[in-house]
């Protein structure tokens, strides 16, 4: 089945990048993103399960760290209206220095840990783009993905 949508948005990625003008090598390095991109998504979504149908546990800096970010980013979106760049690049270092508070002070071990990192590297990664892009599209991407990846750790993590 996901072999299937890829092939077709492969395929219609294809025949709009034809249409539009793109040279070959920029459809080449299209692709290669957008195939790393769908490989990055399903190892995560294929690594990350539930623990025999129980859900991981989480310390509470870590737990309570995860809501602060989910929280940060509900503020975020209803205290401005259009924002920018700037305000972008401020909520990815506040985001940041929320990261940086649950690393520091997580205490987990073991398999519950190595799951945490499955959601946390590319959350990681996401707020990197958000402290640093220039482009609006690319921050409002990483933020939805960034979302997407606090939903997966709270429907797979709970406080212990």
């Amino acid at each position: 089945m996901k072999l299937t949508k890829i092939i077709t948005g492969f395929i219609l990625a294809s025949g709009l990048l034809l249409s539009c003008g793109v040279s070959n090598e920029q459809k080449h390095e299209m692709h290669e993103q957008e195939t790393k991109e769908e490989h990055h998504q399903e190892n995560n979504e294929a690594r990350l399960s539930l623990n025999n149908g129980a859900k991981w546990e989480a310390d509470e800096p870590t737990y309570n760290g995860m809501k602060q970010l989910k929280v940060t980013i509900i503020l975020f979106k209803t205290s401005h209206n259009a924002p920018g760049n700037q305000e972008y690049n401020a909520l990815g270092n506040q985001l940041g220095e929320i990261t940086k508070e649950i690393i520091s002070k997580c205490s987990m071990k073991g398999p519950d840990h190595d799951k945490l990192h499955i959601v946390l590297a590319p959350m990681l990664a996401n707020i990197d783009v958000i402290k640093n892009e220039t482009d609006l599209e690319a921050s409002i991407k990483n933020i939805e993905a960034l979302e997407a990846s606090l939903e997966q750790f709270f429907a797979h993590f709970e406080l212990k």
